[in-house]
């Protein structure tokens, strides 16, 4: 649960964002409309109405809103449930017993009501503070415009500002996830499929053990769409065991001080199944039995490790084990990452099945085409050779690695949806925003256009002041980003939580999208007919 608690916690911000980014829409359209009825309130307060009765009907109307809008996201979550769990379904523990229950229900309604109280408030206030005389003239314009344009404008900019600190998370996840996904984690998985057996020990010990492994081997290899089989404790991506060693010719190191290293026993043909590069020296053979002498392969990482200035091959291991005696390292293997493709390849080190034998073990068939294609002939062989024996986890080994990188495209999947979700939003807020004002100044625009102005000055000017909130909440986004990219440093790999490519980019996206948001309206100020608006009012 520890690794995966920082992807929880940063969703979580993000979902937080989000719903800010919707209520600060909410609020705007909510001034909007107050501002449209002002006339309405005006007459209402003329007629006896009290700023309390005003205001109370406006936030009444906020809390209708935001309670409809409750309703429709809890259906939305039930429909959108399945789909998230089931990308979840590999990186989060205990992901099937997520569900919609009382405690989401009732929160959900707590929210809705305070969010319909909280952004409903700056309506209320407007409405409630309308001057009567001023609205009621013919073309006048209430005493809060001024106050709602601000306000309008500030949450406009809020909007802005949280998209792009979504955005700009999204973005480093998305890099992140590609440098990932082309990390080499040191063998070839194409074509390969993976099952796992587990041999009884009441049936099977010792040299049973390894004659059933040999057999499986030989009747799997003898099949025309088997290249190579390979049998090994642990898969790649998925951990390995830590034992200890001693280097033969080196004084015995202090107890709790000694060199560990990976472990792993493997078949013969292991590192062929896998497309396991050999570095130096050779593989093991059939030759390197139970009774032959005792046979080690080491990673380059570990002969770096160990051997920096001398020949790996020769050297001796006492191996913690369990077997008395030096394995004498005959062979030096590429790198393979154990723990994930995240993580750095670790010094490993490999023997013969044969001269250590387990019950539990994973097996490995590279195929001459798909690998699923051998999941039938897999059964069938080991149902021969013993009718008691299941085959286990019998799976392509490419999904093994999708699984291992599951966490990350969970994490980036998710907060890239949630950004997507804002990033539109803000671009409704915007786009609302310079509309009405469009629409409020329809006589100025007609006037300027009566006197000379040109269409093309017009929509420079409209949407070089929407243009302008946009940048402010940039520069505002990209500085709290900055300031919370600490929350998501442990999600990325090999890149900077500072990055400026994405940094650049999403502020460049939503600076985009905020100008065709202002273009829309602008083109319709642009065939404001002069008459027809100066006679407008």
């Amino acid at each position: 649960m520890g690794t995966i608690r920082p992807a929880l916690l940063t969703l979580f911000a993000a979902v937080g964002f989000v719903v800010l980014i919707a209520c600060a829409n909410v609020a705007n359209l909510l001034l909007v409309r107050a501002s449209v009825r002002e006339k309405e309130i005006a007459i209402r307060a003329a007629l006896g109405a009290g700023r309390g009765r005003l205001a109370g009907q406006m936030l009444a109307e906020s809390l209708v809103l935001a309670i409809a809008g409750g309703v429709i996201g809890v259906g939305l979550a039930y429909v959108g449930l399945a789909p998230i769990l089931a990308l979840g379904a590999r990186s989060i523990p205990r992901v099937a017993d997520v569900a919609i229950d009382r405690q989401v229900l009732f929160f959900a309604a707590a929210a809705s009501i305070v969010t319909g109280v909280l952004f409903g408030l700056a309506p209320a206030w407007q409405a409630s503070r309308a001057g009567l005389a001023a609205v009621l003239k013919e073309g006048g314009r209430s005493s809060a415009a001024g106050g709602a344009r601000w306000i309008r404008s500030t949450l406009l900019v809020v909007e802005v500002a949280l998209s792009i600190v979504l955005l700009t998370g999204a973005a480093l996840l998305l890099r992140s996830f590609s440098r990932l996904t082309s990390v080499d984690p040191g063998f070839r998985p194409d074509g390969v499929l993976a099952f796992q057996v587990s041999l009884p020990q009441k049936t099977y010990g010792g040299a049973k053990t390894a004659a059933f492994y040999d057999a499986l081997t030989e009747r799997l290899e003898s099949q025309a769409d088997v290249r190579a089989v390979g049998i090994t404790q642990t898969l790649p991506l998925r951990g390995s065991y830590e034992l200890s060693f001693d280097i033969r010719g080196r004084a015995p190191a202090k107890p709790g001080e000694g060199a560990s290293a990976h472990y792993r026993a493997v078949s013969p043909h292991y590192f062929d199944a896998l497309g396991i590069p050999l570095v130096k020296g050779r593989a093991f053979a059939a030759s390197d039995g139970a009774n032959a002498p005792l046979a080690a392969v080491v990673d380059r990482a570990f002969a770096d490790k160990y051997f920096p200035n001398e020949d790996a091959i020769g050297q001796g291991l006492h191996i913690g084990n369990g077997v008395a005696g030096f394995f004498t390292i005959v062979g030096i293997a590429g790198n393979v990452r154990s723990d994930g493709l995240d993580a750095a390849a670790e010094p490993t080190m490999y023997v013969p099945i044969a001269q250590d034998t387990f019950g539990t073990m994973w097996v490995v068939a590279r195929a001459s085409g798909d690998a699923a294609s051998l999941a039938g002939s897999v059964r069938r062989t080991l149902h021969d050779i013993d009718p008691a024996l299941p085959a286990y986890t019998v799976t392509p080994l490419p999904v093994i690695v999708n699984d291992s990188i599951a966490p990350q495209r969970f994490s980036m999947t998710l907060l890239a949806l949630f950004a997507g979700v804002a990033l539109f939003l803000a671009a409704v807020g915007l786009y609302g925003v310079v509309a009405y004002s469009v629409s409020r100044r329809t006589r100025e625009i007609g006037l300027r256009m009566a006197v000379g102005a040109e269409p093309h000055q017009v929509v420079r000017m409209i949407v070089g002041g929407g243009v302008r909130l946009a940048l402010l909440g940039v520069a505002i986004g990209v500085a709290a980003a900055l300031a919370l990219s600490r929350l998501v440093q442990s999600l990325l790999f090999e890149v900077a939580p500072s990055d400026p490519i994405s940094y650049a980019g999403t502020a460049a996206l939503l600076l985009v999208i905020a100008t065709v948001a202002c273009y829309v309206p602008a083109r319709r100020a642009m065939r404001v007919d002069p008459l027809v608006a100066l006679q407008a009012e």
